[in-house]
Formats: structure tokens, sequence, C-alpha cells
């Protein structure tokens, strides 16, 4: 089998202020036109072989290579000072020519893969699956670019075996596990080399001259981000399979992470990607499906849940690790042994400030006044500094569920799913903008209309008056995000024996989503990541979910 294919993007922006905008104003107009394209080549040829010997061996081979290359390319311009604004975006030209601005970019990478694969069964008693497959990337080091995936996994009927009896209470039991590695390769092109990028103007003998300079250092080393993954579980059915599920427990360790560290800044860089620590996930997997009641009332219930114990297991020679950056606060994740990944680490807030004497006696800090933000000197060296930050919470959910039930009588049919996740906390940035913004001409929250004032002596809401910038990632904003969820609902009614004309079925129905959150955390929604996949998790003026109600009819013709 071949397979070639070919994905395109092309998108275009244009922007223009006018002269009623405060940017259009100080600008006399401002346009800017971008075009973004994004292109994926893939060949794909594979070879499969099937075989049955004496009708109890089942063997199926299977092998393939696969060619995949990424481009991406971007070109924007944008010109100022127009004569008018009637040309809106599209007389760049006619812009002050001392005001043009131009930029392009493009970049690529190619993903080149063999694998193979085994599958074996004895009698649907004993199965056996083996795969290996080479991946080369070139976003890695040059000696580092191909890395190489095993995997394997057996599983084993039991209620296939002949001294498995019939009839009885257990109608399906099998025992399954599995192992194998897979690798990461989701990071930006060039990483691992030295990539040039326009610096700033230079004047040599009154000229402008523009410059080149590095973006970034080199790490020929760079390498594949590795798991390895082992599972167990076993798959069961009681009652002629009425009530059916599987239960597993699952095991994966990540080693050669892919992390920007902190380089000495004579280099002339901040930091750079590179391969350093271990991880471990583990936990139990859960899954039942019931059919609580059958006949002409039936009940049927759908339930799965997870937990998750997340730890940091090796760092190398390194005691700490700190990222996060967003609105002006840097650092605020932890990954340190022992504990979970980029675990939110900041200041315990411990109050406010009631009087003169109070804070003469407190550890000193920045900026500290009466209706202040007191902190906990938490290492005793009265001083209120970076090495009073602890750890404040656990970004990742211990404890992950899913219920769905669906109830039905003759016509009518009823179908509620809930969700929740129990066991971590969130870093509400929001709060943050709310309690120190950047200017005072933002909004706040509304709980800030309690801030401390002489006449509302407060300990809990500070007075917001000049809060030093450096204590902003404190505990009074991660929160705590367990939240249980009515995730959808639908109700229906389909009219038996219909006799019109043209018409073979008819069935109404309203559904909503996202109908009620029960949670203590204050933002819109305690399940979001402004950082969009990253695991470093922050909640900054995310936008709420939205609450759907829909009405609808089906007819079949």
């Amino acid at each position: 089998k071949a397979n070639f294919g070919f994905d395109q993007r092309i998108a275009r922006r244009n922007t223009f202020f006018d002269l009623e905008t405060q940017i259009g104003q100080l600008n006399q107009g401002r346009a800017t036109q971008r075009l973004i394209e994004n292109n994926n080549y893939l060949f794909e040829l594979t070879l499969d072989y099937n075989k049955v010997i004496a009708e109890k061996h089942k063997l199926n081979l299977l092998g393939g290579y696969s060619y995949q290359r990424f481009t991406n390319s971007g070109f924007n311009a944008s010109a100022q000072e127009f004569p008018t604004t009637a040309f809106g975006p599209n007389n760049l030209g006619a812009g002050n020519p001392a005001q043009f601005q131009l930029g392009s970019t493009r970049g690529e990478n190619t993903l080149i893969s063999g694998f193979g694969r085994i599958n074996y069964s004895y009698d649907e008693r004993y199965i056996l699956t083996g795969s290996f497959r080479a991946d080369g990337s070139s976003r890695f080091g040059t000696n580092n670019k191909v890395a190489y995936f095993p995997s394997g996994a057996v599983a084993w009927n039991i209620n296939n075996e002949s001294f498995f009896p019939e009839d009885t209470f257990v109608s399906n039991l099998r025992l399954r596990a599995s192992y194998g590695l897979s690798g990461n390769q989701e990071i930006a092109n060039g990483q691992s080399l030295v990539l040039l990028e326009s610096g700033p103007i230079a004047v040599l003998d009154g000229l402008e001259l523009q410059s080149i300079a590095p973006a970034q250092l080199s790490n020929p080393n760079l390498q594949w981000e590795t798991t390895e993954s082992f599972n167990i579980g076993i798959d069961f059915g009681f009652l002629s399979n009425r009530i059916s599920g599987t239960m597993e427990y699952f095991r994966n360790d990540t080693r050669d992470l892919l992390l920007f560290l902190p380089v000495p800044t004579t280099t002339g860089f901040t930091q750079s990607l590179q391969n350093v620590g271990d991880t471990r996930n583990s936990g139990f997997e859960l899954s039942i499906a019931s059919r609580n009641l059958v006949g002409e009332f039936s009940w049927t219930t759908d339930f799965n849940l997870a937990t998750l114990q997340n730890e940091v297991t090796n760092l190398g020679d390194l005691p700490r690790i700190l990222q996060g950056g967003a609105r002006f606060v840097n650092d605020f994740t932890l990954l340190e042994v022992g504990s979970p990944i980029n675990s939110y680490y900041g200041f315990v807030f411990d109050g406010v400030f009631q009087s003169e004497e109070e804070v003469a006696s407190s550890a000193a800090q920045n900026n500290a006044a009466v209706g202040g933000r007191k902190f906990q000197d938490t290492n005793g060296d009265n001083v209120i500094n970076d090495e009073d930050r602890v750890i404040l919470g656990n970004p990742l959910p211990d404890l992950t569920f899913g219920f769905n039930n669906t109830f039905s009588y003759k016509g009518f049919n009823l179908d509620v799913f809930i969700e929740g996740k129990t066991g971590f906390e969130l870093a509400n940035f929001t709060n943050i903008d709310s309690e120190n913004p950047i200017d005072d001409l933002r909004n706040r929250q509304t709980y800030v209309l309690d801030r401390w004032t002489p006449q509302n002596p407060t300990n809990e809401q500070p007075s917001f008056a000049n809060p030093s910038r450096a204590y902003d990632f404190n505990s009074r904003v991660v929160e705590d995000a367990s939240f249980i969820r009515l995730r959808s609902a639908r109700v229906s009614y389909a009219f038996p024996n219909l006799n019109l004309r043209g018409i073979s079925s008819l069935l109404i129905y309203a559904s909503g989503q996202n109908l009620a959150t029960w949670t203590d955390y204050r933002g819109f929604n305690p399940d979001v990541n402004s950082l969009g996949n990253s695991n470093v998790r922050i909640d900054y003026s995310a936008y709420p979910l939205a609450k759907i109600y829909s009405i609808g009819l089906n007819v079949k013709f």
C-alpha cells in the first residue's frame, strides 16, 4: 500500500488602525499585512502479510517506511503616517517610507521512519504483539537524529480456555501486559543549531547598516525525549457481559526531558534547550459499562476514573530547575526531585499588616505598609526574599472521573454526563492582574471592593495600594481547582409507529452543554490552561466555557 498526502494552509490577515483609535491617532493611521503558509508532505509505504496455519495459528506481519516534510513561511509588512485613511490596509506604499517595516521567515523539518510489527495468536487464547520503529528527526543534533523504539504486548483470553466454566457469573476474563518506548520531538525547528537573525542597526560613518547576530546557542548533543511505558491490566465481564470493564496499572518513565535551562549571560543568551531530568507518571485506570435495567425501561451506566501520581525522579547534578513566565512574572514553577513536575513555587501569604507596629516587628520586605500583604518568613532569616518561596500546589489532578447515564422508556431517552477532577491547583493570573495591574486603567475583580481600609480592617483582602511586584506570585493566587461539572444532558422523544406519507422516523430533542460547574475556584473555568498544551498551567484571562442550549428535530424521509 502506498499513500501520498499533501496538506496546505494559507492564512492572510490585514489590520488597519484608523484615526478613531488611539494607535491610529498616534501614528496617523497604521496598516499591516501578514501572510502565512504551512505545507505538509507525506509519503508512506507499507507491506502487510496475513497467514492462518492449521486454523489455530494466526500470523500478521507489517513493515513500512514513512517520509514526512513540514515547511512554513511567513511575510509581514507594515506602514504608518498615511495622508488619508481611505485606502485602509490596501495601499501600504502610501505611508511614510521612513516608517516602513518588513519581515519574513521560513522553516522546515523532516521526519523519516522505518517500522515493523508482528501479531501472533494461538487458538484465540494467547496473543503476542511486537513492534520496532526507527525514527529520524532533523530537529536534533548531528549524532542523535535517529532513535529506536521497540514495544511488545501479551494477552491471555482466559475465558477461551477449556477449563473456564460456561454459564457462570464471570462471562469474560482477559489478562494483558505491555511494555514499550516512545519518543517526543515536539520542539521548534533548528534548536540544535546556531541560528542567525536580524540584529540591531549599526551606524558607521553616518550610515545605518543592518547587522546579523546569533539567535541562540547550538546544542549538537540534543536528542529525543524518550518515554518508557509499562502497563498491566485485566478485562472482565459479568452476567453475560451485562457488566463489563477494564482495570489496569500504568507507569510511564520519561527521560532526557527537553527543557530550557538558564545559561550564563556572558554567552549573550539567557537560556538553551537541553536534555535533562527524568519524570515518572503512574496510576490506576478503571472503566465500567453496566446495563443496569433492560426491557421497556432501560438504564445503562458508563463510568471511568484514573489516578495519577507524578514526580520528578532525576535532575542530574542540578538541585532544581525554575520555569514559567507570564505577565512580567518569571520562575513561578519548580522541578525538584520528589515533587510533581512544574509545581507552583512562590511566597506564602500571611495576612494583612494591621498597624505600623506590626510592620516594624515583621520580617523585612519591600513596600511593607499598613494594609499591605504580609508573607511568611519560611527560612527564619527575618528577610522576605526568594529564599522564602516554597511549593504552593500541584498543577496535575490526582483523580479524574466521568459518569454517564442513559435512561430509555418507550420513545423517551435521557442522557446525562458528569465529569470531574480533584487534587490539583491552578495559578489564577487573572487575579494577579486584578490585585496589581500593569496600569491603573485596567478593570479589577469585584472582590477588591472589600479591600483593607482603616474603616474596613480586614485580614483577607489587602489595600492593593502600591504592592511590590516581586511578591505577585503567592499562595493567594494558587487556588484549589477541584471541580465537578454537568458536562451535558440530552432529552429526546422518538415518535413510534409513524404513519405519515414519506416520513419513516421523527425525533425531537433538547440538549445542553456545560450546564453547571461546582468548584471553589474563583475563575471562570478551573479546567483551563492559557499556555495551551504546556505542563506549566495558568489561567490568564481565559475565555469561559459557553453554556450551549439546543433544540432540534430529526426527520427521515
